[in-house]
């Protein structure tokens, strides 16, 4: 097993040159290290460099995908800590996986000083100038019209491909929804802060009970606006990126088949060459010279061993990517039940607190009085000094019966 941990260094200014560093500590009991744990500072350039080597060393796994690469804004904090999440998921892939593992460029990535990755890094530039390997020449053969017979893995693999094309697109869609849902929560997070304080500011303007119950919603309003930032920022981690991991892992997938193909042309070539070679051997046979007649023969033999050997690794390849993708696949299933499931457990979580912070504020607002107080009364004129002008006057007194009988 391999543990490891990727850290922001720190970041580091040449001149013109201006970079990120970042220390990987490791941990492990697997034999071809030669230390249990150790610590090292790589830049990101590094880690391009060990990407590109184990699809050298690999060619039939699928390699973990990098971050993109960024232009702009590369040295703010958010993106220097998003980009150090990516660094230590495409690292810890590379670490649980069965072959990549154990490539050399791995094992010195993690473990070797900065002068002998500069040396594994030179060594791996000269090999690749002066390469000994006996079919390398043949990527330089143009004029095949070799085409090999379709097999199972031919049609195995138009499955694959055909199945990738429609995952391509509907994991682009749910990376770019997921991008939107993330911006959309910290847009409501913003506008909550914000009308909680102009909440606070409208109670501050009142003096009674109204302006404290404004101040207390206000104030839990700015305590919701700080739940929803962090729930957004658990969005960002747990769905938004690794959703755009698997943007880029799709496309490593396509990457490896395509190293099958070009592992399949060789092939085609190496057969060409060998008829070339065959043909040219009958004309001379028996009618040149003993020598010339060795040297057409030797000629065949060689190309009859790049054949084999190009057959031997277009073989191994196309069965090697066929383990991986379906490893790939089981692997993926794992992920991406794990990103809903955290993407459901923290929505529940988060609209649980928020609910019983909204509930909590019901009291506050029911305590809030309503009923206006006794306004002053006013003098008008000789009356009453407690009339009201406003209340209706009394009715003129009923007239004395008697009296109006006198007077008839």
């Amino acid at each position: 097993m391999v543990w490891i941990h990727v850290y922001y260094h720190e970041c580091i200014v040449l001149l013109s040159t201006m970079y990120c560093s970042y220390k990987i500590n490791t941990s492990t009991n697997l034999p071809g290290f030669d230390f249990g744990e150790f610590s090292v500072v790589r830049r990101f350039n590094d880690f391009v460099w060990l990407c590109d080597q184990l699809a050298v060393a690999c060619p039939g796994a699928v390699i973990p995908a990098l971050p993109d690469k960024q232009v702009m804004g590369k040295f703010t904090p958010d993106f220097v800590e998003s980009r150090r999440r990516a660094l230590e998921r495409f690292i810890t892939r590379v670490a649980s996986h069965p072959q990549l593992v154990y490539a050399s460029a791995f094992v010195s990535f993690l473990q070797a000083d900065d002068n002998m990755l500069t040396c594994a890094k030179n060594e791996a530039k000269d090999k690749k100038k002066s390469s000994t390997n006996p079919i390398a020449w043949l990527e330089s053969l143009t004029n095949n019209k070799i085409e090999l017979d379709k097999t199972a893995a031919d049609m195995r693999f138009e499955e694959i491909q055909a199945y990738l094309t429609a995952l391509e697109v509907a994991m682009e869609k749910a990376s770019k929804a997921a991008t939107l849902l993330v911006k959309r929560d910290r847009q409501v997070a913003t506008a909550m802060f914000e009308y909680g304080q102009t909440l606070t500011w409208l109670g501050e303007a009142e003096s009674d009970t109204l302006g404290t119950g404004l101040c207390q919603v206000g104030s839990a309003v700015d305590v919701l606006s700080q739940s929803a930032t962090r729930h957004s920022d658990d969005e960002l981690v747990q769905l938004d990126e690794p959703l755009q991991e698997y943007v880029r892992l799709l496309a490593s997938l396509r990457e490896a088949i395509k190293r099958r193909g070009d592992k399949k042309k060789l092939y085609a070539n190496a057969i060409a060459d060998l008829e070339s070679k065959q043909q040219a051997y009958h004309k001379v046979a028996g009618q040149a010279k003993e020598d010339v007649e060795r040297a057409k023969q030797m000629a065949v033999e060689a190309a009859q061993t790049a054949c084999n050997d190009a057959k031997e690794c277009y073989e191994r390849v196309s069965s090697e990517l066929q383990e991986d993708f379906e490893r790939f696949k089981a692997q993926k299933a794992n992920d991406i039940r794990d990103i809903l499931m955290n993407f459901v457990q923290a929505q529940s979580e988060h609209v649980k607190k928020s609910e019983d912070a909204w509930r909590g504020l019901i009291p506050t607002l029911q305590n809030i009085q309503t009923t206006a107080a006794a306004a002053p009364t006013a003098s008008y004129g000789g009356g009453n000094s407690g009339s009201n002008p406003f209340d209706h006057p009394s009715a003129p007194p009923a007239p004395d019966d008697e009296e109006d009988m006198v007077g008839v």
